[in-house]
C-alpha cells in the first residue's frame, strides 16, 4: 500500500467522539379555524398559534452541531388538506439562493421538505419539497432508503424572501398521501433544510450517519383528528398532434407524415389505500431522445425507462437484482422482419399500447400489493416490391399480453419478503412465465440486514429454469461498512420476453469493504476507502469475471470532490464473442481511473475525470468533462464532452473456411459531445433543451488471427485462407437534440411542445474509405446527413372528481 493510501487509512480510523442522535420526538398539528390563503406569507391568525417545532440540527456539515441558521415549522389541518410553515432565519439573507427552474428538478438552491409515512409502517414515506423561489419537487420513498423521482402529486406550496430570510408554506391535499381511517393519526414525520452555500443539511429528528438514514428513524406527527382518506377519482385526458419530416423514399414520396392521438389516464381511489391506474393509447411524445451508443459486444443495450406511465408509482415492481421485469419490453421497437420487402410504406417504429391499467396500494397489515397489465397491438408494416404496384401488409409484433403481479409483506418493523409474477402472452409465440421470492431482514441493530432473491422461469416444454441471489450487507456503523454476495444462475433460466437478462449458467462470489471517516482533519471534511472483489465462473467450469480494486473518495472543506481507483481483472474465458464457436481466454488486464468535482454551489462548476487501463489485449484511455453553468436564477447550462480512443483490441471479426474464429486488433475513437440546458420563465414555465453529438470510427489492423485453440491465437494470410469477414471498417455519426417547452397552466394540467430532430449514418464495407475518425470531416459531413424532423403538441387536463 503507498505511503498516501497508508495517511488516509490512519484518517478513517481515526478516533472520534460518539455523536448522539435525538431521542423520538412528536410534532403536534392543530386545526385551522378558517382557511389559509397559500402565498408563502404565513400571516393567518391560526399560524400565530400552532407550536412551534425547533431543534435542528446539522447531518452536514458539522455532525450533530445545532443548526447554523435557525428554523422554525408549524403545522394545521384541516378536512382537506395538512399544511406546513417553515420561518427559514438567516443572517445573511443577501446569500439566500433562489433558482428558478421547473418542477421536480434538484437545484443547489435554498429549500425546505417534509417527509411524511402516512402508513406509519417504517417503510414508506412521501416527500415534499419547496425552493426559495417556490419551486415543487416531490419524491415517493421505499424499502426505507430508496427513492423514487418519477412520483408526482398535486399539492401547492410557495415562497417569499424577507429581509430577515425567508418563508414557504405547504399544502398537501390528503388526497396526496395514502393512509387508512382512524379517530387520530400519528404518522412517521422528518423536517430539513438544505443551505447550498455552505451544503448544509439540517433535520428535524436527527439521526448519526453511524446509522442508516432512513424512514425507520423518522419522528412523530400527532394532533390529526376527525378526518376521512378522501375517496379519488382523477382523470387526465390528452390530445396530441405530431408531424413528421423525413427524407423522402419510395415508401414517402414527400417525406410528410401526420399524425393525431386521443387518449385518457384514470387513477381511481378503491379505498383509502388502494388506487387503480389505467391508460387508453398512452402517448409518451414530451419524453427526451434515448443516448446514442455504438454497441460492438454480444449483449443487448439496456435503455433506462423515460416513459411516464411505467415510470410512476413503479418502486413496487422494481426488482431486488435480477431484472426480472424491464418494462421497456411493453411498447418497444417491433421484432419482426420481411424479408421480401423492398421498402416500406408504413413501418412502425414501435408497438402501439392498446391499454395499460395497474392497481397498488397497502393493507393495515403491512401488505403491498401491486398488479399490471398491458395490451400491445398486433402491429402490421406495410411494404412494397420494386416492379410490383401492389401494396403488401405483413404483421411485424403479433397482439400481446402482459401482466406482473408484485405482493410485499412487511415483517420485523422495516423488513419486508415479497414476490413477483410475470407473464407474456402472445399470438403465435410460446407463452413465457417467471416468478421468484425476494427479502430484505434487517437485524435488531438496523445496521445489518440480509437481502436475496430466487427466481424460476418457463418458456415452453423443457425450459424451466431458476436462479438465486443472496447476500449479507452493513449499511451502518462508525467506521467499517461492506458485504458479501453469492449468485446462481443455471443453463435455463430466462426472463428475458418480460425482463432483462445478458448470460446465464454461471455462479460467482463478490464482496466489498468500505473504511470511512466524517472527522474533520486539515482540508479534509469526509472520506472513504473501498476495497471490492468477485470470482465468476460458468457452470461448465470456465472461469468467467474476476478481479478486484481498490478506490478511494474525498470531500475537502471547501465542497471539492476528488476520487481515484486501481483495478485488476484476471484472465477469463468468453464464451459468447466467438458467436457459437470455441471459447476465447481474454488475457489479464489493470485499470486506473481518477477524476473531481468542484463546488456545485458555485455558479460554475466542473466534473472532469481520467480512466486507462488495458483489455482485450489492448489498451484505453477516456477522457471526460462536465461545465455546468448558472448565468442567472433562472438559466442552467451544462456542457459535456468525452472521448475514448482504444488501440489494438482485439474483435471477432468473422470465420475461417475451416470454421475457425477470426479476430482482428481494432483501433477506435468515440467522441461524444452532450449539452444540455433549461431556462425558466416562471415556475410553471419551461423550455428544455438536450442534444448529443455522438461519432464512432474504427479501422481493423491488417493482421489476422485464427482461434485454434481457447488460449491459442495463430496469425494467418487473408490471401491464403479463406475469410466469410462479417466486419469490417466503420464510421458512424449522429445528431439527436430535443426541445421541450413544459406549461404547467394549472395543478396537475400541461401543455407540451416538443421538437425532435435526428441524423444519423452508418458507412462500412468499402475497402478504398477511410473510415478513421477525423473531427473535422465527421463535424462537416454530420449536417449532410439526411434529417427527420418531428413536432409535437400535448395538452393534459387534470380533473379530480
Amino acid at each position: 500500500m503507498t505511503r498516501m493510501s497508508l495517511i488516509m487509512l490512519t484518517l478513517v480510523l481515526s478516533v472520534k467522539a460518539e455523536i448522539v442522535g435525538d431521542t423520538l420526538k412528536s410534532a403536534v398539528a392543530i386545526r385551522t379555524s378558517g382557511g389559509i390563503n397559500l402565498d408563502g406569507y404565513l400571516n393567518e391568525p391560526d399560524w400565530e398559534k400552532a407550536p412551534e417545532i425547533t431543534g435542528f440540527r446539522q447531518v452536514e456539515p458539522f455532525e450533530g452541531e445545532p443548526e447554523s441558521q435557525r428554523t422554525v415549522v408549524k403545522t394545521l389541518y384541516d378536512d382537506e388538506a395538512v399544511y406546513f410553515g417553515f420561518w427559514c432565519y438567516d443572517t445573511e439573507p443577501e446569500k439566500i439562493s433562489a433558482i428558478l427552474t421547473r418542477r421536480d428538478r434538484w437545484a443547489e438552491s435554498d429549500q425546505v421538505s417534509v417527509r411524511i409515512d402516512s402508513h406509519h409502517d417504517h417503510q414508506n414515506a412521501y416527500y415534499f419539497s419547496v425552493n426559495a423561489a417556490g419551486v415543487l419537487r416531490d419524491l415517493y420513498l421505499f424499502n426505507n432508503v430508496y427513492d423514487d423521482e418519477s412520483w408526482d402529486a398535486v399539492w401547492e406550496a410557495d415562497a417569499r424572501i424577507h429581509n430577515w430570510g425567508w418563508t414557504a408554506e405547504f399544502k398537501i391535499p390528503y388526497s396526496a398521501l395514502r393512509f387508512s381511517p382512524a379517530e387520530e393519526y400519528t404518522w412517521g414525520f422528518q423536517l430539513g433544510r438544505f443551505l447550498p452555500r455552505n451544503q448544509e443539511q439540517q433535520r428535524w429528528q436527527f439521526v448519526p450517519q453511524t446509522q442508516i438514514q432512513g424512514i425507520s428513524n423518522y419522528g412523530h406527527l400527532t394532533g390529526i383528528k376527525g378526518i376521512e382518506p378522501p375517496g379519488r377519482l382523477e382523470t387526465l385526458p390528452y390530445l396530441a398532434a405530431t408531424g413528421i419530416k423525413e427524407p423522402k423514399s419510395q415508401g414517402n414520396p414527400d417525406g410528410i407524415k401526420s399524425l393525431s392521438d386521443l387518449g385518457v389516464d384514470f387513477k381511481y381511489g378503491l379505498s383509502s389505500a388502494f388506487t387503480v391506474d389505467a391508460t387508453i393509447n398512452p402517448d409518451f411524445g414530451q419524453v427526451e431522445s434515448d443516448e446514442s451508443v455504438l454497441n460492438l459486444s454480444t449483449f443487448e443495450t439496456f435503455y433506462e425507462e423515460k416513459r411516464p406511465f411505467f415510470l410512476e408509482g413503479f418502486e413496487l415492481f422494481r426488482p431486488l437484482y435480477f431484472d426480472q421485469f424491464y418494462s421497456r419490453r411493453i411498447g418497444g421497437a417491433p421484432r419482426g422482419s420481411i424479408d421480401s420487402a423492398d421498402y416500406f410504406i408504413d413501418s412502425p417504429r414501435n408497438v402501439s399500447i392498446l391499454g395499460a391499467s395497474k392497481l397498488t396500494g397497502k393493507t393495515a397489515g403491512g401488505t403491498s400489493i401491486g398488479f399490471l397489465n398491458a395490451v400491445t397491438a398486433d402491429e402490421k408494416a406495410e411494404y412494397a416490391a420494386v416492379g410490383s404496384g401492389n401494396i403488401y401488409e405483413s404483421t411485424v409484433e403479433p397482439l400481446a399480453n402482459y401482466s406482473v403481479l408484485r405482493l410485499k409483506q412487511d415483517v420485523f418493523g422495516q423488513s419486508y419478503i415479497g414476490t413477483m409474477i410475470t407473464a407474456a402472452n402472445q399470438k403465435d409465440l410460446t407463452d413465457a412465465y417467471s416468478g421468484s421470492a425476494d427479502w430484505i431482514i434487517y437485524l435488531p441493530n438496523k445496521n445489518y440486514y440480509w437481502q436475496g432473491q430466487a427466481v424460476t422461469t418457463y418458456n415452453g416444454p423443457g425450459t424451466k429454469g431458476a436462479a438465486v441471489m443472496s447476500g449479507i450487507n452493513k449499511d451502518g456503523g462508525k467506521n467499517i461498512r461492506g458485504n458479501v454476495m453469492f449468485d446462481y444462475l443455471d443453463r435455463k433460466v430466462d426472463f428475458n420476453r418480460l425482463g432483462f437478462l445478458n448470460e446465464n449458467g454461471t455462479y460467482g462470489f463478490s464482496g466489498w469493504l468500505q473504511l470511512r471517516s466524517n472527522k474533520k482533519f486539515s482540508v479534509f471534511h469526509f472520506m472513504n476507502i473501498n476495497f471490492n472483489g468477485w470470482y465468476n465462473e460458468y457452470l461448465d467450469g470456465w472461469r468467467h469475471d474476476n478481479g478486484g480494486n481498490f478506490n478511494t473518495n474525498i470531500k475537502f472543506s471547501n465542497n471539492w470532490w476528488f476520487y481515484a481507483g486501481q483495478g485488476w481483472n484476471g484472465s477469463r474465458y468468453d464464451l459468447l464473442e466467438t458467436r457459437g464457436g470455441q471459447p476465447w481466454k481474454r488475457e489479464s488486464g489493470s485499470s486506473f481511473w481518477t477524476g473531481g468535482q468542484t463546488d456545485v454551489a458555485k455558479s460554475i462548476y466542473l466534473e472532469f475525470g481520467y480512466d486507462h487501463g488495458r483489455n482485450r489485449g489492448g489498451k484505453y484511455d477516456l477522457y471526460s468533462l462536465w461545465v455546468v453553468t448558472r448565468p442567472q436564477s433562472n438559466l442552467e447550462i451544462s456542457f459535456g464532452p468525452s472521448l475514448e480512443i482504444d488501440k489494438d483490441c482485439l474483435f471477432w471479426v468473422g470465420t475461417g473456411a475451416d470454421g475457425l474464429p477470426v479476430f482482428r486488433p481494432l483501433d477506435m475513437d468515440e467522441f461524444d459531445i452532450s449539452m444540455r440546458g433549461i431556462y425558466t420563465f416562471t415556475r410553471n414555465l419551461s423550455l428544455q433543451w438536450y442534444s448529443q453529438l455522438y461519432f464512432s470510427a474504427g479501422a481493423y489492423d491488417e493482421k489476422y488471427y485464427r482461434l485454434v485453440a481457447p488460449e491459442n491465437m495463430e496469425e494467418v494470410d487473408p490471401d491464403l485462407y479463406e475469410i466469410n469477414q462479417r466486419r469490417g471498417d466503420f464510421n458512424y455519426k449522429s445528431l439527436n437534440v430535443n426541445l421541450i417547452m413544459r406549461w404547467e397552466f394549472r395543478p396537475g394540467s400541461t401543455l407540451y411542445v416538443v421538437w425532435t430532430q435526428a441524423r444519423d449514418r452508418y458507412d462500412t464495407g468499402d475497402p478504398e474509405h477511410d473510415y478513421t475518425f477525423d473531427f473535422s470531416r465527421d463535424f462537416d459531413n454530420m449536417f449532410d446527413l439526411p434529417l427527420t424532423n418531428t413536432f409535437l403538441a400535448k395538452v393534459s387536463y387534470w380533473w379530480n372528481i
